[in-house]
């Protein structure tokens, strides 16, 4: 386990679940209409949407639910906490790394051709580098994203994703 993950789970050892809720919630506040609008829209057309995370699933599952985006994913792949009488315990590590967070895309059955990775972080590299298209999302401009491979298309919102779409035929 990384030294983050080792202090990250330290401070959470013993939290209640329900805090996870209210975290998760705070952040589905965030998500635009028009981010929402998207991933809808992306799900409607037939496309495969899965998130990966090095970070936790239940986190991702619990914004996905509270932002009512849940159902459009067909997957949430991470590292999950291990909960003793409703409090966290511990962490099983399904995806540590950035490579595994890759390797559990390709187990999901994904081929390279047929994937569009959108990242956010340095975790990203590997599978954006192995996407057929990968995309960096950088609200802030594409100076924030200076550690994206090149191959990247940078986006500043996620209904701009659409429009690379279109330029590659989905």
């Amino acid at each position: 386990m990384s030294s983050f993950k080792s202090h990250y789970l330290r401070l959470l050892r013993g939290t209640g679940s329900d805090l996870i809720d209210r975290v998760a919630e705070g952040l589905a506040e965030r998500i635009s209409p028009e981010a929402r609008a998207t991933i809808a829209a992306l799900r409607a057309r037939g496309h495969r949407l899965i998130v990966a995370s090095c970070g936790t699933a239940d986190l991702s599952e619990r914004i996905l639910a509270a932002s009512g985006l849940r159902q459009c994913f067909e997957a949430v792949l991470g590292n999950r906490f291990v909960l003793t009488r409703g409090a966290i315990a511990g962490m099983d590590m399904d995806v540590p790394t950035a490579k595994a967070k890759l390797q559990a895309i390709r187990s999901a059955g994904l081929t390279r051709e047929s994937t569009v990775a959108v990242g956010d972080g340095p975790t990203d590299i590997p599978l954006l580098k192995w996407a057929g298209i990968p995309v960096v999302v950088a609200p802030k401009g594409p100076k924030r994203a200076r550690w994206a491979p090149k191959s990247c298309s940078i986006i500043a919102s996620l209904p701009e994703l659409l429009d690379i779409l279109k330029r590659h035929g989905g």
